[in-house]
């Protein structure tokens, strides 16, 4: 065994929620714009191709707002092509001795991505970059059957992950990117029970704004 030391400053929860709070703003607003473009390919993908000043409009005038699809056959039929031309992970040694490594991991990478249905997920991934630009994946471990915790492999969506200042298109030089979730309060306060009195009057002053 060996003794760990944990060199991480400590710091007050008002303080690290402050950091974060300030990074998502800050990512939010350096991707502004590129979630909008990513949201308008969306709707263009589910046939909503009209602005709704337009579509009023029409409707005025007593004029249907005919729509012609002609994106979504062709994203799904570069989607069929990955679909029907998946690879499994696998992995190769460097040298000799790191073949007994490599073949435990690719025992290992089949068990989790059965376990994940992974081959779902992926597809999903795939759509998401195709119709936003992005597609992500997130790696958890599961505690809901094992105490220690299994590994998945889930789709994120891209709507919910803002990204922090970057040059590089694969991310090399971003130093930091935020995953947020939609929780209710019964589901925040079964998460952090400690913290279930913060959680109550945080919602309250929530329902008092109305929003």
């Amino acid at each position: 065994d060996y003794e760990v030391k944990d060199k991480q400053k400590k710091e007050a929860d008002d303080v690290v929620i402050r950091d974060v709070l300030e990074l998502w703003r800050t990512a939010t607003e350096l991707e502004m714009d590129s979630k909008e473009n990513a949201d308008e390919s969306d709707d263009f993908y589910d046939g909503e191709q009209w602005e709704e000043k337009d579509k009023n409009l029409l409707k005025s005038l007593d004029r249907a707002c005919l729509t012609i699809n002609l994106i979504a056959p062709k994203v799904n039929e570069i989607s069929g092509h990955q679909r029907q031309s998946r690879t499994d992970i696998h992995f190769v040694p460097v040298e000799d001795g790191d073949q007994r490594a490599c073949d435990l991991y690719n025992v290992v990478s089949k068990v989790i991505c059965e376990q994940s249905n992974a081959d779902r997920e992926e597809s999903a991934v795939f759509l998401d970059q195709v119709i936003r630009g992005r597609g992500w994946w997130n790696l958890y471990a599961d505690f809901s059957k094992n105490l220690l915790g299994d590994l998945r492999l889930q789709r994120f969506s891209d709507k919910r992950v803002k990204v922090g200042p970057h040059e590089q298109p694969d991310l090399e030089d971003c130093e930091y990117l935020i995953k947020d979730r939609m929780y209710s309060k019964a589901k925040m306060e079964q998460l952090w029970p400690d913290k279930a009195d913060d959680i109550g009057e945080d919602f309250e002053g929530i329902e008092e704004l109305g929003t």
